[in-house]
Order: C-alpha cells, then structure tokens, then sequence
C-alpha cells in the first residue's frame, strides 16, 4: 500500500521547465549546424549530382537530412522531460 501521496502539480511544471530549457538549447545549435550542411554540400558538389558518384549522391542526402533529424531530435527529448513527470 503506497501512504504517499505524489504531487503531479509540481513534477509536471518541473518537465515544462526542462522542456524549455532543452528546446532553447537545442533551437541554438541549428544555425551552427546549418553553416556547417551548406559548407559540406559545396565540398561535395551536391549542386550537380549529374557529375557525382552514387557514394556522393547517398552522402548528399544523408547531410541534407541532418538538421531534420535533429529537430526532431531535441523535440523528442525536450517532450520525454514531460511525460517521464506525468507517471
């Protein structure tokens, strides 16, 4: 038998804090993150994917893919600091 009782009130308002924080955070890394994809694409010559290999095609859009991936990412882990204080 379980006497104490949880106050869900507080844990949920300690997830929103976390949410925020861990959402800001991240949103701050995508322009770093976006300089870095633009570099990689001209290095690789995405601009022309007539005149590449299919290695260089595949590598293309894996780096285009990048700043998706992570946005959903941080989203993921900024909306599990929610829930894991809802149980």
């Amino acid at each position: 038998m379980n006497l104490v009782k949880k106050n869900k009130r507080g844990g949920v308002f300690l997830g929103v804090i976390f949410f925020f924080i861990i959402f800001i955070s991240g949103m701050m890394f995508i322009e770093p993150i976006t300089d870095t994809i633009d570099e990689s694409r001209v290095d690789l010559d995405c601009s022309s994917p007539d005149s590449i290999s299919d290695g260089n095609k595949v590598l293309c859009l894996v780096v285009d893919a990048t700043l998706p991936y992570f946005i959903v990412l941080i989203a993921s882990l900024a909306l599990s600091f929610v829930g894991w204080r809802l149980i």
